[in-house]
């Protein structure tokens, strides 16, 4: 989820920087994240097919960036839920019903575009989609890890204990737990590799 505006606090002290600064690093990604921003590239056959694989081309995609500079990607998993968030969890979960209900509304009316962000909004990552993510992992040989509960603590572990050099992630909370290097915003800096071939 993030710590609201923290990232902004950090950014004078902020660095841009292109992926192939980091080749030759081990980077941990949060692999949750990435599940999350790959539903929305579904966004156009997302209704017609909720149970599409394509966000796995999305998350290919990502991986393949990393390797054509040289990185040493390590994906880090969201294992069990928190006991103590199940409170948070029920609330999240009743939301999406309510939101895919909304969309099926929507649709209904013609509305489309309208019904295709509720949609997305109401979408589950779940562990089978987790799985499948895994299948390309081993796949291609790539380390990665399913953490305990929450895949935070684990990312934080692994940059403190210098297992990695840095974390990709989006969410600023890597922040709070002492990470030493986070990259966010990954999707900006992929969007240049438009000018490689």
């Amino acid at each position: 989820m993030g710590i609201k505006e923290l990232l902004s606090v950090f950014k004078k002290i902020s660095t841009r920087r292109h992926l192939s600064y980091y080749n030759g690093k081990r980077i941990a990604v949060d692999g949750y994240c990435w599940l999350h921003k790959s539903i929305y590239s579904l966004t156009p056959d997302i209704l017609n097919n909720p149970y599409s694989k394509r966000y796995l081309y999305y998350l290919e995609k990502r991986l393949n960036h990393l390797l054509r500079f040289g990185i040493k990607p390590v994906i880090v998993f969201d294992g069990d839920k928190l006991p103590m968030k199940k409170c948070e969890e029920d609330e999240r979960e009743k939301h999406r019903q309510e939101v895919r209900i909304q969309s099926r509304d929507l649709l209904n009316v013609g509305k489309i575009e309208e019904a295709q962000s509720k949609m997305i909004e109401g979408v589950d990552i779940n562990p089978q989609m987790a799985y499948e993510f895994i299948k390309i992992l081993r796949q291609k040989h790539i380390e990665y890890y399913v953490a305990p509960y929450e895949a935070d603590a684990q990312l934080a572990y692994l940059s403190k204990a210098g297992l990695v050099d840095c974390v990709i992630t989006e969410d600023s909370d890597l922040l709070a737990l002492g990470c030493k290097r986070i990259l966010y915003k990954l999707k900006l800096i992929c969007e240049d590799l438009k000018n490689y071939p």
